[in-house]
């Protein structure tokens, strides 16, 4: 069986600034099931050597995995990319439902006008001959969005200005519970012979090009 996050938000760590929490996570060589908050990040990194900037309001995120070698094959890898963009989907469904898109392997778009930008997800993993690390970084635009920069979809809140002004609020730490939740839900998919059944769940919710 796979390992699971940690659920008890007492149990995770909070840091008001870091640099980039995937990389807190592997310096610190945190044990698996630990989660990383943090308040603001100041070199945060995104897919393809990106940037992610976060403003106040955002859930800045990185769970991490250990397993033992051939638990889940390597070529699988890859896919919890995709496992972390649908856990991302469903828990911004769960808080403020609507229309939302993954946008493989890295982004979760909301569709409101046109596409934006919600979340960025970055996964990142150590191999060693026994054990296999797996570092899930998240950063999901809730209450701001910063200013446009290299994306080709437009940063984006998951609660719209309009919402904000109508009074629909919810916390970071909200959204980090059902992140992991939605996560944990999941991981055991990535073990079976079969395919995992979240790539039918990116699939069904994948952005039309």
């Amino acid at each position: 069986m796979m390992p699971r996050l940690e659920v008890n938000p007492e149990r995770w760590i909070r840091l008001p600034t870091v640099d980039s929490s995937n990389s807190y996570a592997m310096r610190e060589a945190l044990p698996s099931g630990s989660v990383v908050l943090a308040g603001k990040q100041t070199a945060g990194r995104g897919s393809m050597g990106r940037t992610w900037q976060s403003e106040p309001g955002s859930v800045i995120f990185t769970g991490v995995l250990e397993f033992d070698a051939g638990i889940v094959p390597d070529d699988r890898l890859p896919l919890f990319a995709i496992l972390a963009g649908v856990a991302v989907m469903r828990a911004a469904s769960a808080i403020v439902p609507g229309e939302y898109r993954i946008k493989e392997p890295n982004d979760v778009l909301v569709l409101r006008g046109g596409p934006g930008k919600i979340a960025g997800v970055l996964v990142e993993s150590e191999i060693t001959a026994e054990k296999r690390r797996v570092f899930i970084g998240i950063g999901i635009n809730v209450s701001t969005a910063p200013p446009p920069m290299d994306s080709i979809y437009p940063p984006a809140p998951l609660i719209s200005p309009a919402q904000s002004r109508a009074g629909i609020s919810v916390s970071t730490e909200h959204c980090a519970r059902l992140l992991v939740l939605e996560i944990n839900a999941r991981l055991d998919q990535m073990t079976g012979p079969e395919m995992p059944a979240f790539l039918g769940e990116a699939a069904e919710f994948r952005l039309s090009a």
